[in-house]
């Protein structure tokens, strides 16, 4: 039996900054591998409501690229159980405000950890960097 813990953190990366290799790094920590999920377009379109600023084969280069990555791979949604399945996820990483709120995005992800705890998949739960974020940089700023 294997006992590697692999953790997934999914994400847009768009743009991607200082906050996105401050939670890649931390997702990290909890296992021995991380396999990051990289918005498709057509998600980022139906999320965002609006164009990705880099297309998905450039978010998805520059996370593979990162040191503590083992492996970077599409996500479609937080009902996206695939990766989940196909790579035998232990643990998911999301931000301290994934499912909260009434969205309907918040609701979707509501649901998808209702599907990750019928999986037995921890969720851990890690905090944004403050000050930062991709609509900061998009409209060329970042606070700090």
């Amino acid at each position: 039996m294997n006992n590697t813990v692999i953790v997934f953190k999914p994400g847009a990366w768009d743009p991607f900054h200082v906050g996105h290799l401050n939670v890649i790094r931390m997702a990290a920590g909890f296992g021995e591998r991380l396999i990051v999920g990289v918005a498709t377009d057509d998600y980022i379109r139906e999320y965002k409501h609006r164009e990705p600023f880099l297309p998905f084969c450039d978010r998805a280069r520059i996370v593979s690229e990162l040191r503590s990555v083992d492996l970077a791979t599409p996500y479609s949604g937080p009902e996206d159980m695939v990766p989940i399945d196909l790579f035998g996820i232990n643990v998911v990483v999301v931000d301290e405000f994934y499912g909260i709120g009434n969205s309907t995005h918040a609701k979707r992800q509501r649901q998808a950890i209702e599907l990750l705890r019928m999986r037995h998949v921890r969720i851990v739960r890690v905090p944004r960097t403050p000050n930062v974020s991709s609509t900061r940089v998009r409209e060329g700023g970042t606070d700090g």
